[in-house]
């Protein structure tokens, strides 16, 4: 007797568990007419959520999807197949089976907890009852219940480590950054005062900020020379920093100074990280003063250096902040900061008196 194995799809790669092919794959497409004899509207409507949870799948694996292709592959081939349907009844006979609608099993079980953590019956930092535990509530293998849970960690809900389990994310603190941040290290240049717009913004000691640094010269990259406007090949001071409040990292930046302008000064010595008034106070010492901030921001996927320092859980996306810093017409900083998106707040007034 030969068991026919099922056709299924295996997420987030959406490749068929049976032939590694991209599902829904031809012997896929077969069982799905099969299965929706007769109910092609019901059929349409199940791929094309497929579809939507492909695309969904995509971006978190920081991926761009064809969408155009995705149509094709996962709806496109219906309008080729509306014509009766000979695998139909040469696996069932003339008792078609009626569609399968209900909800998956792993998103049952997904739903479920879902709902346990965000009404805080789960509480941040919980954890999860184990594998076994979940298997037998809810009646389901074990590969269901890690179904569920991957679905829950490709959310930001859940996290998993070897040797503890999985459990609800820890709620982090958020930060909010405003159009006046850079206002307050002015502030604190003129009254000389031991901070940064950092330790405002998470409203913490001097004595509870600590700053990784790592420095280097190096010839600017054509993206970065453009928004310096200077030739690419210009020696820069290249500072990559970790802020951490507490102990905890909370962003990354990478800032960029012409090295002509900090070469031999104090300012391209790390040993005087963390420096009082930050960025602003630098510059200050130097005969800069500082006349105008430019932001740019969008978010991504982080990179593997990035969930490994800022400890991001899977799911997660990074807010990138692209900075220029003017004295008077002149770019005299850039700086790329990275920061968890689910740890920041962007909040801008702007007036137009």
């Amino acid at each position: 007797m030969i068991i026919r194995r099922p056709h299924r799809p295996m997420r987030p790669a959406w490749l068929c568990r049976n032939c590694a092919a991209p599902w829904p794959c031809g012997s896929a497409q077969l069982d799905l007419l099969a299965e929706f004899h007769g109910h092609s509207i019901a059929l349409a409507f199940y791929l094309a959520a497929s579809m939507q949870e492909a695309v969904h799948d995509a971006y978190s694996l920081g991926g761009r999807p064809e969408l155009d292709q995705l149509h094709a592959r996962f709806v496109g081939w219906l309008s080729r197949s509306r014509q009766p349907c000979p695998s139909a009844n040469r696996q069932y006979g003339d008792e078609v089976p009626t569609p399968h609608l209900e909800v998956a099993r792993y998103r049952q079980v997904a739903d479920a907890l879902r709902r346990r953590i965000l009404a805080g019956v789960i509480p941040p930092g919980a954890l999860l009852p184990s594998e076994s535990s979940l298997m037998a509530e809810f009646s389901v293998a074990r590969g269901t219940v890690r179904e569920a849970l991957g679905l829950l960690r490709t959310e930001g809900l859940v996290v998993s480590e070897k040797g503890r389990g999985t459990y609800a994310r820890p709620v982090m603190p958020v930060r909010r950054l405003g159009s006046e941040r850079y206002q307050v290290e002015l502030e604190q240049v003129r009254k000389g005062e031991l901070g940064t717009s950092f330790t405002a913004d998470h409203q913490v000691a001097w004595s509870a900020y600590t700053l990784d640094r790592d420095f280097r010269e190096t010839p600017a990259a054509a993206a970065v020379a453009e928004l310096f406007d200077v030739s690419a090949g210009t020696m820069l001071l290249e500072r990559r920093f970790v802020f951490r409040t507490h102990g905890v990292p909370q962003q990354m930046s990478t800032s960029y100074l012409l090295l002509e302008m900090v070469a031999g000064t104090s300012v391209a010595d790390p040993a005087n990280e963390p420096w009082p008034g930050g960025n602003t106070s630098q510059l200050h010492s130097l005969g800069h003063a500082i006349t105008g901030i430019r932001e740019q921001v969008r978010a991504r996927m982080p990179a593997t250096d990035e969930v490994e320092t800022l400890r991001i859980p899977g799911g997660v996306p990074v807010i990138v902040i692209t900075r220029q810093t003017y004295a008077a017409e002149r770019v005299v900083e850039v700086a790329d900061i990275v920061i968890p998106a689910d740890r920041v707040s962007l909040d801008y007034s702007i007036d137009l008196t």
